[in-house]
């Protein structure tokens, strides 16, 4: 990764932040959910970067609109320095969609004093370049388990709704398991399950159960036993890449990191691990 990529991932990170603190000053979390790659990392550490902030909506669905939300997010990255360029909405049935670009190099400037790393190298090449954040809200997940409340401090303190860690577990296997890129692989998906291993977070079987009844990955009269959860993960394994897999999560790893996942990123390392799944 060069330093114009951890410039871009660190920006990104700090408008992440921003927006989300945009957000719950606005009541989102009242009625929304934030989960994914992006809450494990700002929440719980998680040791990649992630681009998007992705959301479930629990009540009033049928009137969900990011439109509202629009002003806020402008204002909250206005006062942080982020020199906005666009927000785009992209409305849909099921996933409506708020896309938010910032200049790189003029929100870098307006930023310096929290940047250090690079600044040199920030010439006219860049003077374009823009890093985008996308929000996206799940409206059609009715099996969805209850929400916690967790705390973020930075940029200041503010609160946010997300799943217990057994549920979001559950959620990023339904992901490893049946997530559709046709000839492509998201390692991300990968590397979160090896970081909910390696913290002995226990899988809720039940909610997987449920999200795979309501993706018609699983009869309705069927049960998801333990047994059948490993037979799918062994399944997946064998037909998984894993070279490209690891590709797709390289740019967003810590450099120290990239060799030790390097390494972990094969067919015989994550059939291995069949056997470390706990279930609660």
């Amino acid at each position: 990764m060069n330093t114009i990529q951890r410039l871009e991932n660190v920006l990104r990170e700090d408008l992440q932040r921003v927006i989300l603190l945009a957000l719950s000053r606005e009541r989102f979390f009242v009625k929304n959910v934030f989960y994914g790659g992006t809450a494990l990392r700002l929440l719980y550490g998680l040791r990649r970067s992630s681009e998007d902030l992705d959301f479930v909506c629990l009540e009033g669905k049928e009137a969900f609109s990011w439109e509202s939300f629009v002003p806020a997010v402008r204002k909250s990255a206005a006062a942080f320095g982020f020199s906005v360029s666009g927000i785009e909405l992209k409305p849909g049935q099921s996933t409506p969609k708020m896309l938010v670009s910032v200049m790189l190099r003029e929100s870098l400037s307006n930023r310096r004093s929290l940047y250090s790393l690079g600044q040199a190298t920030l010439d006219a090449v860049h003077a374009h370049q823009k890093v985008m954040v996308r929000l996206e809200t799940d409206l059609d997940d009715p099996s969805h388990p209850e929400p916690v409340t967790e705390q973020i401090l930075l940029p200041a303190p503010f609160l946010v709704s997300t799943f217990q860690k057994p549920d979001l577990f559950a959620g990023k296997m339904h992901a490893v398991l049946f997530r559709s890129w046709g000839s492509r692989v998201k390692g991300r998906d990968w590397f979160d399950m090896l970081w909910y291993l390696g913290q002995e977070i226990p899988l809720r079987i039940e909610y997987l159960e449920r999200k795979m009844k309501q993706s018609g990955k699983l009869e309705e009269r069927a049960s998801l036993t333990q047994d059948l959860f490993r037979e799918c993960y062994v399944e997946v394994c064998r037909r998984v890449n894993f070279r490209k897999a690891f590709d797709d999560v390289e740019p967003f790893l810590e450099e120290e990191d990239v060799e030790l996942i390097r390494d972990a990123f094969t067919e015989e390392m994550m059939l291995r691990l069949v056997d470390r799944f706990r279930f609660g």
